[in-house]
């Protein structure tokens, strides 16, 4: 489980897509990761969440 701040998607995104590289790299295999864009939507808001739709290759 990841914990995330609630104030930038943005950092928060980048901070997941770190982790996620980190717990791949260490263990040399696939990851399955889950985001809820309901909760997502939730905690940064409908605007903020469409923004940043699309744009997770870019934070890796």
């Amino acid at each position: 489980m990841i914990l995330f701040e609630g104030r930038s998607i943005r950092e928060d995104m980048i901070c997941f897509w770190n982790v996620v590289s980190e717990f791949r790299r260490q263990s040399d295999r696939p990851v399955f990761s889950v985001v809820g864009f309901d909760t997502l939507e939730y905690v940064y808001g409908k605007d903020e969440l469409l923004k940043i739709l699309g744009e997770d290759k870019e934070l890796r």
